[in-house]
């Protein structure tokens, strides 16, 4: 007889495994030994293996991976890939010696196991391997936590409660049509009119919605209740109420992705008052689909359809043929909103990305749209200077400790999450962020790869690579077609989130204080993954980039590189050496081409503490703070030319820190239009000119975000506050406090604020995520 051999590797994926080829090799030869060696005792193995049977090294060779996914609260899928076709086997359990295992024979690069029968608020542990001859191949061994999973309860399989009759397949084509047509499966669904609850239910099988139905018959209501209890989705999934008034609902505005009728597909007739349906209805793409389809027993015409809309003064568009008669309402944008998709807003680093909040300026002036998941066991800490939320198309994009989730902008629903090793990346003030959303989903750097997570799925839509050995991705910016990145050493980024380092408020110990640098920047066509253009220190007349400063705006790419001989030789791509501060340069590139626009020599004070590169109305402001004068110095330059910038009369200006502790000497400013805020002052960005103004005062540590009126931060108490750009007021909501660094950001036209202040020492916060709209005026009686 014969038999498998297993052989585990540990280390980084594809690039060696944390140890020397010679290391492998005995490690492996060892284990083979013993294994041989038992195998003999008990006559497993003959002893012809002994001379043909050697495993030449134990590396794994995976690709991209492995991850983890929940889909119902039971259920994970693990996803990994491998640069050939490989069988699949993955190992877990509740403790590291695993002992559950399942498997794929067929051969394939992508590879995808469901785990299923979890327990309930357990944490697993698990590796990836495939078969090699009579060996088998095994990663690291890595966890996931199903407690941290939001996935709700799939009905797909659930059998129908309510009886076969002439109503059950207009129900089932009603379904089948709205969610194909709108193509909404997730999020808050509300059925106005929501009869006996039927089309609720045939809703829930298709979909991963949250289904809220609404009527004033309470003997339908009770109806419903009855039969989806009875279906055991009632609570999970589905939920009904009677109302006094469909004409007045009792829930937020903004708040529903999908809303239908259950009464026109049973009785024929519109209910309610279609302005106020759309007052619920969620902006940037929440549609109201609202008809029956063909052969109700009760029809309803367009013209009366088209009348109730017409009502309510919406838009829509109306179709009548073989699927029945729809129309369909989709909101757009709120005016004035705007998106947070970087970690400072957009790409150009200004803390502001133009957001009105419907004219709010003060926390009094905005109410509670949601609260709830995740809660402070998402995190890894409040410490470490997380990297901040990002929000693009009325989704919210929240990191956690090794895990990110994508949730609904407007009403909290959490669309998806996934459980990713060596995700995590700290120190957010000495790097450059390496996650960006758009329209479509969410660009995030994992070890060597950009991962495309697609938005509504966290599919992993593409994978670009970079192919250079010992480096990993760094900066990730998208703007339109174009995926903007940096390479940097592996291992640059920080990781460390216990204790006092884990804290970095240093001034100047180079274990917190060292920038993250890299090798080269480049840009990639998003669709077609080619490489557009490179810009590589290596070449000659260029430097090492500082990732703090790599800016974007106004059609250019900017940064500030030192091109000293031993910081581009230097062995990590963590740099807190003096030399750093020497030679620099800062740069101009064309966004399209990265040809060289401009380079320009500088010579600031040494930003050891933080160093930051903003652009706003072609003007480049770099912050460099001193820890020798204990000031913040800005430095003004034309972005078009890269020279200092003429207009300011003092260049730089300069200001003292407010604190030499939690935050005061690393704070990023905000600019709003013209107006620069950096702690505690304002100055005008076209002359340098101190507005004489001082900000609202800050409490613990966190930085801040602007709004067209308001900057929101960590104020007094330190609470979450506003303080308002007009009158100078400071307003906050008790009990609720944000990361140490910038958790809290607007978004949409709402304040979002996933937590990020679990762990901390100060107790009595509310450890939850919640999202803040503008209130809404005395609604008019009717």
């Amino acid at each position: 007889m014969s038999c498998k051999i297993q052989i585990h590797s540990g280390g980084k994926k594809g690039k060696g495994l944390g140890e020397t080829v010679m290391d492998k090799y005995f490690k492996s030869v060892n284990l083979v030994a013993a294994s041989l060696r038992l195998g003999l005792r008990s006559g497993l193995v003959t002893p012809w293996l002994l001379i043909f049977g050697t495993v030449t090294s134990g590396q794994t060779d995976i690709d991209v991976g492995p991850y983890v996914q929940f889909t119902d609260p039971y259920t994970a899928v693990v996803r990994w890939d491998t640069p050939e076709a490989r069988d699949s086997i993955v190992e877990y359990g509740t403790s590291d010696s695993l002992g559950l295992r399942v498997e794929d024979s067929s051969a394939t690069t992508a590879h995808e196991m469901v785990l299923q029968n979890l327990q309930y608020k357990t944490k697993y542990y698990y590796r990836v391997g495939y078969s090699s001859g009579m060996t088998e191949l095994f990663g690291d061994v890595h966890a996931f936590d199903n407690a941290i999973n939001y996935a709700r309860m799939d009905c797909s399989s659930v059998a129908s409660p309510y009886p076969v009759d002439s109503l059950s397949s207009l129900y089932e084509n009603a379904a089948e049509h709205i969610i194909s047509q709108t193509g909404i499966k997730k999020g808050y669904c509300l059925v106005y009119g929501c009869g006996d609850g039927r089309l609720a239910f045939e809703l829930a099988k298709r979909s991963d919605l949250i289904i809220v139905g609404v009527d004033t018959n309470s003997t339908k209501i009770n109806t419903a209740i009855s039969r989806l209890m009875e279906a055991g989705v009632y609570g999970a999934r589905v939920k009904v109420r009677e109302v006094a008034s469909l004409d007045s609902l009792q829930f937020t505005k903004y708040f529903f992705n999908l809303i239908v009728s259950d009464h026109i597909i049973s009785e024929g007739t519109c209910v309610g008052f279609s302005a106020e349906m759309f007052r619920v209805l969620r902006p940037s793409g929440g549609t109201a689909y609202l008809g029956q389809p063909a052969g109700c027993p009760n029809e309803l015409t367009q013209e009366e359809l088209e009348a109730s809309l017409d009502a309510g003064g919406l838009t829509y568009s109306t179709s009548n043929d073989d699927n029945g008669l729809w129309s369909r309402v989709v909101r757009r944008r709120l005016a004035g909103a705007g998106e947070w998709p970087r970690q400072y807003g957009n790409l150009d680093n200004a803390a502001f990305a133009g957001d009105t909040l419907e004219g709010a300026t003060q926390t009094n002036q905005l109410a509670v749209q949601w609260i709830g998941w995740p809660g402070a066991d998402f995190g890894a800490d409040r410490n470490p200077r997380m990297p901040p939320p990002v929000m693009s198309n009325g989704r919210l994009y929240h990191q956690g400790l090794d895990r990110i989730l994508a949730m609904d902008s407007y009403n909290g629903a959490i669309y998806w999450s996934l459980e990713v090793p060596g995700l995590l990346r700290v120190n957010t003030p000495r790097d450059s962020g390496y996650v960006c959303a758009d329209g479509h989903g969410i660009y995030v750097a994992v070890d060597d790869d950009c991962w495309h997570l697609d938005g509504d799925t966290g599919i992993r839509a593409r994978t670009y690579k970079l192919i250079d050995e010992g480096m990993e991705w760094g900066y990730v910016g998208i703007l339109k077609d174009v995926l903007y990145g940096s390479a940097q050493l592996d291992g640059a980024h920080y990781t460390n989130i216990w204790g006092g380092p884990g804290w970095y408020d240093h001034r100047s110990d180079a274990g917190a204080t060292a920038k993250v640098c890299s090798k080269y920047l480049f840009a990639d066509d998003t669709s077609t993954g080619t490489r557009m253009w490179t810009y590589d220190s290596s070449d000659p007349d260029k430097g090492v980039i500082i990732n703090s400063t790599i800016t974007i705006g106004g059609g250019r790419v900017y940064f500030v590189e030192s091109r000293d001989p031993d910081v581009e030789g230097y062995a990590s791509g963590r740099i807190g050496i003096s030399d750093l501060w020497n030679e620099q340069y800062l740069v101009g590139l064309d966004a399209n081409t990265g040809a060289i626009l401009w380079q320009q020599p500088i010579s600031p004070v040494e930003g050891i503490p933080v160093f930051y590169l903003v652009y706003a109305d072609e003007t480049l402001i770099l912050v460099s703070s001193n820890s020798a004068t204990s000031k913040y110095y800005l430095y003004a330059y034309d972005a078009d030319t890269g020279g200092a910038t003429a207009g300011w009369s003092s260049n730089p200006v300069s200001h003292s820190w407010t604190t030499d502790n939690h935050g005061g000497h690393i704070q990023h400013p905000v600019v709003v239009e013209n107006r620069l805020f950096l702690e505690p002052r304002g100055y005008d960005i076209r002359t340098g000119a101190d507005l004489g103004i001082t900000i609202g005062g800050r409490s613990g540590c966190a930085t801040r975000a602007g709004t067209t009126g308001a900057l929101i931060y960590r104020g007094s108490g330190r609470q979450i506050a506003m303080w308002d750009i007009y009158s100078g007021t400071v307003s906050a909501w008790a009990k609720l406090r944000p990361s140490c660094w910038l958790s809290t950001i607007p978004g949409g036209g709402m304040v979002l604020s996933p937590e990020g202040g679990g762990g901390c020492s100060c107790n009595e916060w509310f450890q939850t995520s919640m999202g803040f709209v503008c209130k809404e005026p005395d609604l008019p009686s009717r």
